[in-house]
C-alpha cells in the first residue's frame, strides 16, 4: 500500500480519532480516501516537486488532482503554496517542539489570503486542518506583506543574469565565471545589472526573494546563461526563467526579452519554452561582442564610438557572407548593424541583395523583382546614393513595365490557354496514331501543333523515328544488310541455294506422304493383278476395287498438299501423272498377262523412283552445308543488326510492338517450302 507522504518533513500521514494529521511533525491534512493509490501517488508526485523547488511542476501535478476532484481542500492548499513558492524549514522552540518558518520563494503582488486556491481550501477543508490553513495564511499573508514594501524600495534593473552558482560540491560553476564576465562588460557602459553573486551577496536568505521579485518585473533582459542543460533545468534557475516568461506573457506590451548564453550545449536540448531564437553561441566567434552590443542596443544604452567600430565588423561580416552566397548569415549580420546604425544604406543594400539570393549588384539589372513586397527595398532605396541608388531606380522600372506588360497580355494568355487546350487534344490523337503505328498521319498533327513543349518535341522526334521505321522492309532488311557487309558469304550462301534446288522430283514437301501414296497405288496394282489373272475376278469389279484405292491415294495426296500449301503447278503435275499411270494400268490389265506383268513393274517402279528422289531431295546435305554457313558466318553478324534495329526503334515499343525481322535462314525455309 502506497502512503501519503508529508509536504514538510516527509512523514508518513497517518488517520487518527481526530483526523488525519504527520506521524513526525503533526501537520494537519483534510480529510481524503488514503486507500485511493492512484491519487496518493499523484500526490506525492507534486509534494516532491514543490519540495525540490520544482514549483512549475508541483503546479501542473496538483492542477491535475483539481481536475479530477475540485472540492479537494489539500489540492487546493498546496496548489496556492506553489504559486507563491512557499518553502517551510524548521526550528526547534525553546520548549523542544517544532516551529515551521514559511519563506517565500515567488513573490507575487496579488495577497495570498485571496488567492482563489487558498479560499477554495478553506471552502471544503474539514474542522481538522480549516484552523491551521487560516493560521498559516494569515502568517503568510504578513510576509508578503513585509517583502513587498522592501519591493517598493527597490531600484530597477536593465539585465537579469540568471545561472547556476555552485555545483554539488560547493564548487564554483563555469556558468558563475561567465556570468560575472558578462555582468563586468554590462556595467563597464552604464547597463544595470542583477547578478546575485554581487547583488545579494551582503543579504541572508530569507531576505533574497523581494530583490529577485524586483529585478525580474523591472528587467527588460534575462540572460540565461548555462554550460551544462541540466544547470537550465536546477531548481533556483528554472524558478527564475519561467517566472520571467510568465511575466512576458502576461504582459506582452511590456519590453521583455530572454537570450539563452550557452557554451557546449546543443540550442536543441534546451526546454521548448525557451525561445532559441536570439540565443548566443559562445563558441562562435564574436559571440561576446555581439551579445553586449545587443543587449545595450535592447536597454538603450549603445555608444556611438563603439557602434562604429560594431558597424564596420559587421559590414565586414555581411560583405564575406554574400561572397560565399551565405545569404541567411548576410541578412542576420544585416539586421545586426541597421540596429546600431540604421542610417546605413549599404547593409540595408546588401539586404536587399540576400533577400533576392544575388551576389552582385550587376545580377539585380538582370532580374525583374516585385520591390513592394521587399523588407528591405524601401530603406535600401531611402538610404543609397550614387550608382546603388541608380541600381534600385532601374528596379522599379522594370517592374513597372512588366506589369504593363503583363497588362498587356491578358488577351494573348487568354489565347494561348486556349491554344494549349488544343494542343493537348492534338497531342492525345497523336499518341493514338502513333498506337497504331500510323506515324505519318501523327507528325501532321504535331506539325499543325501551334504551341510548342516538350513533350510535342519529344513526339515529333519519335514520329521521325516511325517514319523511318515503316520504311524498313522487315523481310529484306537483313538480306540486304548482309550483301554489304558480309557480300563474299552472302554470295556463297545464295549460291548454294541455286545448286540444291530438285531436278528430278516435284518439291520435296511431304514427301513420305508421297511414299504412302505410292505404296498404295502399288497395293491397288497388285489387287487387280491377282483377281484377274489368278482369282479370274470380273473386270466390273476389279475396275470398281482399283478405282476405289487410287481414289484413297488421291485423295490422302492432296490433303497432303493442302496441308502445306503447295504452289499449283507441282500439284497438277502429280496429277497428270498418276492418271497416266492409271490408263497405262488399265491398258496393261487387257494386253495380256506376261506383258501386263511387265509393264505393271515398269510403273510402279517408276513412282518409286520419282518419290525416292524427292525423299533425297528433303535429306540432301545441302541444308546442313548452307546452315554450317550461315552460323559460323553470316548469324553473328545478323544478330548484331538486329541488336541494332531493336535499340535504334526502341522508343517507339512505347506506342506498338517493334515487327520482328525476317533472318536470311528463315527466308530460305520459305523458299524452300515453296
Amino acid at each position: 500500500m502506497i502512503l501519503l507522504k508529508c509536504t514538510i518533513c516527509s512523514g508518513n500521514i497517518i488517520r487518527t480519532k481526530n483526523g488525519l494529521f504527520c506521524d513526525s511533525c503533526g501537520m494537519p491534512v483534510s480529510e481524503m480516501n488514503l486507500e485511493n493509490e492512484h491519487m496518493i501517488e499523484s500526490r506525492n508526485r507534486a509534494n516532491e516537486a514543490r519540495k525540490n523547488f520544482d514549483y512549475d511542476e508541483a503546479i501542473r501535478g496538483y492542477t491535475q488532482l483539481l481536475t479530477e476532484n475540485p472540492t479537494d481542500a489539500d489540492a487546493n492548499w498546496n496548489l496556492a503554496l506553489s504559486k507563491f513558492g512557499i518553502e517551510y524549514e524548521y526550528e526547534t522552540t525553546p520548549s523542544g517542539g517544532i516551529h515551521r518558518v514559511p519563506t517565500i520563494h515567488r513573490l507575487r503582488y496579488e495577497n495570498f489570503n485571496q488567492d482563489v486556491n487558498y479560499r477554495n481550501a478553506l471552502k471544503n477543508a474539514d474542522d481538522n486542518a480549516i484552523e491551521y490553513y487560516m493560521t498559516e495564511g494569515k502568517k503568510l499573508s504578513a510576509i508578503q506583506e513585509k517583502l513587498l514594501e522592501l519591493v517598493r524600495t527597490e531600484k530597477d534593473v536593465d539585465v537579469f543574469i540568471s545561472f547556476k552558482a555552485e555545483d554539488e560540491f560547493g564548487n564554483r560553476t563555469k556558468d558563475s565565471l561567465i556570468a560575472q564576465n558578462i555582468y563586468e562588460q554590462l556595467t563597464s557602459r552604464g547597463i544595470r545589472t542583477f547578478f546575485s553573486r554581487i547583488s545579494l551577496q551582503d543579504m541572508t536568505g530569507d531576505e533574497y526573494e523581494p530583490h529577485i521579485f524586483a529585478a525580474l518585473h523591472s528587467a527588460k533582459v534575462m540572460l540565461l546563461v548555462t554550460t551544462d542543460i541540466g544547470h537550465v533545468n536546477y531548481g533556483w534557475v528554472k524558478n527564475e526563467w519561467t517566472r520571467y516568461l510568465d511575466l512576458q506573457q502576461e504582459n506582452p506590451n511590456q519590453a521583455k526579452t530572454l537570450i539563452p548564453v550557452y557554451q557546449g550545449v546543443a540550442p536543441e536540448m534546451f526546454p521548448k519554452r525557451i525561445p532559441m531564437r536570439e540565443g548566443i553561441d559562445l563558441d562562435k566567434p564574436d559571440a561576446m561582442l555581439e551579445l553586449i552590443h545587443g543587449v545595450a542596443g535592447l536597454v538603450g544604452k549603445t555608444d556611438a564610438l563603439q557602434d562604429n567600430q560594431q558597424a564596420k565588423l559587421l559590414m565586414g561580416k555581411m560583405q564575406e557572407a554574400l561572397e560565399h552566397a551565405a545569404y541567411a548569415d548576410v541578412i542576420r549580420y544585416g539586421k545586426q548593424l541597421v540596429e546600431c546604425a540604421p542610417n546605413n544604406g549599404e547593409a540595408w543594400f546588401l539586404l536587399f541583395m540576400a533577400e533576392n539570393r544575388v551576389q552582385s549588384a550587376e545580377m539585380l539589372n538582370t532580374l525583374i523583382i516585385n520591390w513592394m513586397e521587399s523588407r528591405y527595398f524601401a530603406n535600401a532605396y531611402e538610404f543609397s546614393r550614387g550608382i546603388r541608388r541608380q541600381i534600385l531606380e532601374d528596379v522599379k522600372q522594370r517592374f513597372a513595365q512588366e506589369e504593363i506588360r503583363l497588362r498587356k497580355d491578358e488577351k494573348a494568355k487568354a489565347a494561348a490557354r486556349l491554344a494549349e487546350e488544343g494542343s493537348r487534344k492534338q497531342v492525345a490523337k497523336a499518341k493514338t496514331l502513333m498506337q497504331t503505328g500510323q506515324y505519318q498521319a501523327a507528325m501532321q498533327q504535331l506539325d499543325d501543333n501551334i504551341v510548342l513543349s516538350i513533350e510535342v518535341n519529344d513526339l515529333r522526334n519519335d514520329c521521325e523515328l516511325g517514319i523511318e521505321y515503316e520504311k524498313i522492309d522487315k523481310t529484306e532488311y537483313l538480306t540486304e544488310q548482309l550483301k554489304k557487309l558480309c557480300p563474299e558469304a552472302m554470295h556463297t550462301f545464295q549460291s548454294g541455294q541455286k545448286s540444291g534446288k530438285g531436278k528430278i522430283g516435284f518439291g520435296s514437301v511431304k514427301v513420305k506422304w508421297r511414299l504412302i501414296t505410292t505404296i498404295l497405288m502399288a497395293v491397288g496394282f497388285l489387287i487387280t493383278y491377282v483377281g484377274i489373272n489368278i482369282l479370274h475376278m470380273s473386270m466390273n469389279a476389279i475396275i470398281s476395287a482399283s478405282t476405289s484405292i487410287a481414289t484413297i491415294a488421291l485423295t490422302l495426296y492432296l490433303y497432303s498438299w493442302a496441308c502445306v500449301f503447295s504452289p499449283s503447278k507441282n500439284l497438277i503435275r502429280r496429277m497428270i501423272v498418276m492418271g497416266i499411270e492409271y490408263v497405262i494400268f488399265m491398258v496393261c490389265i487387257s494386253v495380256g498377262k506376261g506383258l501386263g506383268t511387265l509393264l505393271l513393274i515398269l510403273i510402279v517402279g517408276f513412282s518409286f523412283w520419282i518419290s525416292l528422289q524427292d525423299y533425297k531431295e528433303l535429306n540432301n546435305d545441302d541444308d546442313k552445308r548452307l546452315y554450317k554457313l550461315y552460323e559460323a558466318h553470316l548469324q553473328p553478324t545478323e544478330a548484331q543488326l538486329v541488336e541494332e534495329y531493336r535499340e535504334r526503334f526502341s522508343k517507339l515499343n512505347v506506342y506498338a510492338p517493334l515487327e520482328d525481322l525476317t533472318t536470311v535462314w528463315e527466308a530460305y525455309m520459305k523458299q524452300r517450302i515453296r
